[in-house]
């Protein structure tokens, strides 16, 4: 089931409905308070968590704490995003970093290009060590093996930058783009906001986020 909760009102449902439509789920609105969020996605089964809010850092940082245990993609929506229906030949933008958890967004860019017929651009971070080369090759394998659309692109910045600059690669195709949360939340995190937050408060286009662990729910099939 995708699951879409609005704490504000945005079009958003042609969005959400095709994603359900193109990836065989279906598809459920409901008003549920944040600190309800894991409780009803996990007793309820549900597939992918949407949300919409408003592009306040308070209101964003709520429904990243409330999701931080989830096994299953999230997407936040602002009112400063372009959300529009994920069509075939569209594309969504997926940085690397070295991180082990990133290997996670293989599923998604699999999913999505299995049953909605996206491309993936794969973006990798420039990072003097060979960890985010291994990943993207790791996740280009899976790609090849459902015979998929994508490419790779080498970011300016590294491991800890580029899923931030990643919106710079987007083209008229790009619909989404895929990140990890943080593992933990750090001094800086606590009093500045984890790198997330920041990425969707500038983002231009809905931002699908993974938690990094290692029992992550698989859309793949």
């Amino acid at each position: 089931m995708i699951l879409l909760i609005k704490y504000f009102d945005i079009d958003t449902q042609e969005f959400a409905e095709h994603i359900a439509g193109s990836l065989e789920k279906t598809f459920c609105e409901q008003k549920i308070a944040t600190d309800e969020i894991e409780s009803f996605c996990e007793s309820n089964a549900v597939d992918m968590l949407i949300m919409t809010c408003e592009n306040k850092s308070k209101m964003i940082q709520q429904l990243l704490s409330s999701c931080r245990n989830l096994r299953i993609p999230y997407i936040i929506l602002t009112p400063d995003m372009q959300i529009k229906p994920i069509e075939k030949g569209d594309n969504i933008l997926i940085p690397v970093t070295m991180f082990e958890e990133e290997l996670s967004k293989a599923q998604i860019a699999t999913s999505f290009g299995r049953f909605c017929g996206t491309e993936s651009i794969i973006i990798q971070a420039n990072d003097y060590g060979t960890r985010a080369i291994k990943n993207v090759g790791k996740i280009t394998t899976l790609i090849e093996k459902f015979s998929l659309i994508y490419s790779v692109i080498l970011g300016k910045g590294n491991s800890y930058k580029v899923e931030a600059e990643s919106q710079a690669f987007a083209t008229d195709k790009t619909k989404m783009i895929v990140i990890s949360a943080s593992r933990d939340y750090g001094i800086d995190d606590l009093l500045f906001g984890p790198k997330e937050r920041h990425i969707i408060r500038s983002a231009h286009f809905p931002i699908l986020l993974l938690n990094p662990r290692g029992d992550l729910y698989s859309l793949c099939d």
